[in-house]
């Protein structure tokens, strides 16, 4: 068992309180720059048994909370007794909650704990072990060990289980966790004099605990930081320290000799080395040896046989047996588990076995350099097994080298030699030398200061030297003392400028910063909220602040906030470049669950006007928001909005007020664009004619295919849109795809009249009989359902193929079907493959085809032979199909039987005016074939045929022209099309922009924040993509809507949506926003004649975003709280601002303002009074 501090007769109140001291005095200071004592004024007792429920409840909430840190103890204290120590204080209610306030928390009279009472943790096999089933938050919490001081100095009792924080992870995945299980190491430190190792002198020996998978060089490395004139050095030290130990680990012989052994060039073995090596003398691990870890040394064995260790090595792997008769040895229970159980506690196979303890010789470096268990002048003379050497290679080269062996005397071939291992260095370079040779073998460092370490690539700079990475952390602080309280840089963690921006604004907001640093946070972190982190933001955040505002940091590395954000959402867990405003909304949102004063949230329903007045309806809505949400940010950053909707087809209107955390403005750039198209009539007699159609960025398909049919005066369903690129549909744009999304420098769109014809007509023209088309329908239903079995055409023979134009001839970009329901008919045979026609997926149930659209609109080819490759060997040619003009589209019936002949007249009615003869009838013998071609090679001839023709997935249709040039290609030149007058200009060629109305961007037209709020309350029509649900039409409405302001909150965040998102771009809007730096007046823009009386607010940090979407850099201007000046915020650079009219750039996203007079802490949400709400609702009525 763990000495406590109480225990120890050199602590007194004095020095526990002073634990509490140096934590808050870096936060507190007097006018004139002296450190003051910050609990001075507690008055605190002699007897810290004295200690009052206040003081302790003060104290205690001036520790703080804190995240874990590497290096770190915490203790685990039983669960039953810390809730009754929170109950005794009143610590999960904030001061103002308590009756009478903090002052009369004395006078509550509630029970004080007894004694600390943590037997029920502890394991009954070994007093210094914790059980293995005990799971954190059932049976323990673990406090960190200034808590654990001051409740044991308040009430005693035990047992102490101080376990260490430990790191672990690659660079990028590095996570701290407590060891509840360690290994239990005993250390036997050598004589600062005499190097001897004394196992029997108390003040040389002392029990530690590592975790055990830990290597003997982390055990070294551990053991270095505890050097005290190794850290003064260190602190003082410019630059890289040299690559040197300042620990050797000696074990005993017998524990280690298998190390020795090798069977290369030179051979040496155990039998050679237990002649000449006592089992218990101590010998110096090698450098290259340190990798093993402590289980794998550490003998474990049942009771009734001993199982030897084993020891690795990274130079030649060998093991060494355990010798079972060592002096050093004592035995003992203890337990076992895998590290990976420590980081939550949970312990997976474990076993209780005795461990045959052992000691580990630690030898440390002393301040003038020298080592206490050096050898003398006589080594040479000496020299033996383990000895380490600085030895000269065949290259010329000094290393350090240990003897594996040294070969008797009496040897015949080899006295007078021994086997040498260049540590750091494969086996394979052991050789044999000579002891006399005074020209390579040499005393230990008089060639070198230390071991060969392989080097591997490594980024940064300095580092601490010896066992430490040489590489200097990017991930840790940066100590020092920064330019100005809460001025200090935060690393880059990787693509982390992001929330750097955000988080360096944050903190300099006076109130969320004072709630955290004064500790008022500990009372309303609530663990039960089933939608919070168990407090793990807040108290992320807390430390964060604290490190910001310690003063000891130039650098700060937020790497526990950010994990702390990534568990509430996980995007923010890697190193991808993300958005500030949302990293802010998240990081608010993760603190507002966790502070959530309301333990259980009970169900409640939205509040509609029903024609009340506003300030009813208000407070109403507020009081019905304030049931499920209390908490600091609620208080701070929460405002409230006005929703009107206005339904188009009836009197209702529907008033809503709704919380809101930021005011996210619209920049009041364009809003317009206009739409080029060529327009392709139903009369294909009628040349293309180039139109243009203005339209609202923000629109999509659908609303432009009504705006050109109300002006070519026909029917939105019977219009298409497409993109043509080579004569080919490349795409078609669908109703819900944005017209934003169109380029008019690549898109040439094309809108087609593809007129459906009339149904009756044609089964009065055709003859077509009811009984017919329901006939057609169970034939359409029986092939649906065998369609992805197979897929068997109506002809196509070789002969056909050749006539046609070859193998594969109507395939290509012009392949691919676009069926769809009744809902949208999109146009089959386009190379647009939004969903293939799925016969097993529908609105019938499962294997049941969807509901068949009852036309059909496919695409039609005009194309002709060509000569693609001649073969010179004496073969055929090939041939390859070339498009003539422009694609064209033809609408049929889809639920009816249609014939060949009837398509056959289709097609003619479009061809006809590409004729040259206009006198040609389709009796005649004509310059073309016409063909249905569908998958990849399957087509048939469309004759003159009363056979009811079979519609095919992937179906297009195709004139095959024999002669070209009967082909009227003057009736479209692409190059010189017919332009109407509401067409815009044509683009010059020389335009570089993918836009020619780049005015969107407003670029040289300053606007003023006061526009950009003007256009969030502007009234808009809601598309029907977002339609309002009319509860009196019963039915989806494209309704009118406005927002209009009715409070603001104390802290104020304004996002500038510089970002424009669409399905197919993103684009960043660079328009300089000019805002106020002090004097932001809203009362203009708030609807609340009480809430307009204090709406002037200041500016207090602006996050900046600069370049281009996903590759662009984020930084901040902050205003100091303490002395309220400007500084730059860049990463880790900080500097302070002299101009602050450059802040007003257009690289401001989002600025943070905070009210001139804010509200006072008990009008604030979370302290108002629910039914007091209720009476002055009822006082209204």
């Amino acid at each position: 068992m763990a000495s406590d501090p109480a225990l120890d007769p050199e602590v007194t109140a004095d020095t526990i309180v002073d634990t509490v001291d140096s934590t808050t005095a870096t936060a507190s200071s007097t006018t004139d720059g002296q450190a003051s004592k910050p609990n001075a004024d507690l008055n605190l007792p002699d007897d810290p048994l004295e200690t009052t429920v206040q003081q302790q409840r003060t104290l205690m909430k001036r520790l703080g909370e804190r995240m874990t840190k590497t290096g770190e103890q915490w203790f685990p204290i039983d669960k039953k007794w810390y809730d009754s120590w929170k109950t005794y204080t009143m610590w999960d209610k904030g001061d103002d909650d308590i009756p009478g306030g903090l002052e009369d928390l004395d006078k509550c009279g509630l029970p004080r704990p007894g004694k600390i009472d943590n037997s029920d943790l502890a394991d009954p096999n070994n007093e210094e072990a914790l059980k293995l089933d005990i799971q954190e938050g059932r049976t323990h919490v673990w406090i960190h060990e200034d808590q654990w001081s001051l409740l044991y100095s308040w009430y005693g009792g035990g047992p102490s289980f101080p376990r260490k924080v430990y790191e672990r992870g690659g660079t990028y995945t590095k996570e701290k966790y407590i060891c509840i299980y360690p290994q239990l190491v005993k250390l036997v430190y050598a004589d600062e004099e005499s190097g001897a190792f004394d196992v029997d002198k108390k003040d040389t020996v002392e029990t530690k605990q590592f975790p055990p998978d830990y290597t003997l060089k982390e055990v070294a490395a551990e053991l270095e930081s505890e050097i005290a004139w190794k850290k003064e050095e260190d602190s003082k030290r410019v630059g890289s320290a040299p690559d040197t130990p300042y620990v050797h680990v000696w074990l005993e012989f017998s524990r280690m000799k298998e190390i020795y052994t090798v069977d290369k060039a030179v051979k040496v073995t155990v039998e050679m080395l237990e002649p000449v090596m006592d089992g218990s003398s101590w010998v110096e691990i090698p450098d290259d040896y340190l990798k093993t870890k402590l289980d794998e040394i550490m003998e474990t064995q049942k009771p009734q046989s001993a199982a030897p260790a084993a020891v690795t090595s990274g130079a030649d792997a060998g093991a060494a047996a355990a010798d079972d008769n060592t002096a050093a040895e004592t035995t003992t229970t203890t337990t076992t588990t895998t590290s990976a159980a420590d980081a939550d506690g949970d312990a997976e196979t474990t076993k209780k076995d005795v461990v045959k303890q052992f000691f580990v010789g630690i030898e440390r470096k002393r301040k003038d350099g020298k080592w206490p268990r050096a050898k003398g002048d006589d080594w040479r003379e000496t020299i033996t097994t383990g000895d380490i050497l600085d030895c000269e290679d065949m290259q010329k080269k000094w290393y350090e080298a240990l003897v594996r062996y040294v070969y008797p005397s009496d040897d015949a071939q080899y006295a007078g030699k021994f086997v040498v291992h260049y540590i750091g260095w494969n086996i394979k370079w052991d050789e044999r030398v000579d002891v006399s040779d005074s020209l390579r073998v040499l005393k230990r460092h008089t060639k070198t200061s230390g071991p060969h370490r392989p080097r591997r690539r490594e980024y940064g700079g300095g580092g601490g030297g010896g066992y430490y990475e040489s590489s200097f952390s990017f991930y840790q602080n940066e100590n020092g003392a920064p330019e100005q309280r809460g001025v200090v840089g935060l690393r880059n963690l990787g693509n982390t400028c992001f929330m750097s921006s955000c988080i360096q604004c944050l903190a300099q907001a006076p109130q969320l910063t004072n709630y955290f640093l004064n500790g008022e946070y500990q009372h309303h972190i609530n663990v039960d909220n089933p939608l919070g982190w168990g407090g793990k933001v807040a108290k992320a955040w807390a430390a964060l602040l604290k490190d910001i505002f310690s003063g000891q940091y130039r650098v700060i590395a937020p790497r526990d906030f950010k994990n702390a954000i990534g568990g509430v959402a996980p995007r923010f867990l890697g190193y991808a470049q993300q958005d500030s405003q949302e990293f802010l909304s998240f990081a608010l949102d993760g603190l507002h669950e966790d502070l959530n004063q309301i333990k259980k949230k009970p169900a409640t329903e939205g509040v509609e006007s029903a024609g009340r007045p506003d300030t009813v309806v208000a407070l109403e809505s507020w009081k019905t928001y304030l049931r499920r949400n209390q908490s600091i940010i609620v208080d701070l950053f929460q405002g409230q909005y006005k929703s009107t909707v206005v339904c188009p087809d009836c009197p209702r209107i529907s008033i809503t007020f709704d919380p809101y955390m930021f005011l996210s403005v619209p920049l009041p750039t364009e809003k317009y664009k206009m739409i080029e198209y060529t327009w392709i009539a139903a009369n294909t007699a009628k040349p293309p004619t180039v139109f243009g159609q203005k339209m609202l960025k923000v629109a999509d398909i659908g609303m432009l295919k009504e705006s050109v049919a109300k002006t070519h005066g026909v029917s939105k369903e019977e219009l298409f849109v497409c993109d043509i690129w080579k004569s080919k549909i490349h795409r078609e744009l669908r109703r819900h795809d944005s017209v934003a999304d169109i380029n008019r420098k690549s898109d040439d769109i094309f809108i087609y009249h593809s007129p459906r014809p009339d149904i009756e007509a044609w089964k009065a023209k055709y003859n077509i009989k009811d009984e017919e088309e329901e006939e057609q329908g169970d034939k359409d239903k029986d092939k649906e359902k065998a369609a992805d079995a197979t897929e068997d055409g109506g002809g196509g023979d070789a002969d056909n193929e050749r006539e046609r134009g070859g193998a594969g001839a109507g395939t290509g970009a012009g392949a691919g079907v676009v069926a769809r329901a009744a809902e949208e008919d999109g146009v089959t045979g386009t190379s647009t493959n939004y969903s293939s026609y799925n016969y097993n997926r529908g609105a019938g149930g499962r294997g049941a085809p969807p509901p068949k659209p009852q036309f059909q609109t496919f695409v039609v080819h005009n194309q002709h032979q060509v000569v693609a490759r001649q073969n010179f060997m004496g073969g055929q040619p090939r041939y390859e199909d070339e498009q003539l003009g422009y694609p064209l589209l033809t609408t049929l019936p889809n639920r009816i039987p249609v014939t060949f002949k009837q398509i056959r007249q289709s097609l003619w009615s479009l061809i006809q005016p590409f004729v040259h003869d206009e006198n040609l009838t389709l009796d005649d013998e004509l310059p073309f074939e016409f063909f249905a071609a569908w998958g990849f090679d399957k087509f048939v001839k469309i004759a003159d045929s009363d056979q009811v023709f079979e519609f095919q997935r992937n179906l297009k249709f195709v004139v095959q022209w024999r002669d070209p040039k009967q082909y009227k290609a003057n009736l479209y030149d692409a190059t010189q099309r017919v332009r109407d007058e509401s067409a815009p200009a044509p683009m010059d060629n020389t335009n570089t922009s993918a836009y020619d109305d780049d005015d969107r961007r407003g670029r040289g037209k300053p606007i003023e924040l006061s526009a950009c709020l003007e256009a969030f309350c502007e009234t808009e029509t809601l598309n029907e993509n977002d339609a309002w649900y009319c509860s009196s039409c019963k039915d989806f409405k494209c309704a009118t809507k406005k927002i209009d302001l009715w409070s603001t909150p104390d802290l104020l965040t304004i996002h500038l949506k510089r970002f424009s998102y669409t399905r197919n771009w993103r684009d960043r809007i660079n328009t300089l926003v000019r805002f106020p730096i002090d004097g932001l007046d809203l009362s203009p823009f708030l609807k609340s004649d009480d809430h307009q009386k204090d709406a002037i607010y200041d500016l207090f940090g602006i996050s900046n975003h600069m370049g281009g979407m996903g590759g662009g850099h984020y930084t901040s201007y902050a205003k100091n709280m303490d002395n309220h000046q400007w500084y730059y915020l860049d990463d880790s650079r900080t500097s302070k601002v002299v101009n602050l009219e450059g802040m007003v750039s257009s690289s401001a996203y989002v600025l943070y303002y905070r009210k001139r007079n804010p509200r006072q802490m008990k009008q604030r949400a979370s302290r108002i009074d629910i039914d007091a709400i209720e009476r002055a609702h009822e006082s209204t009525k």
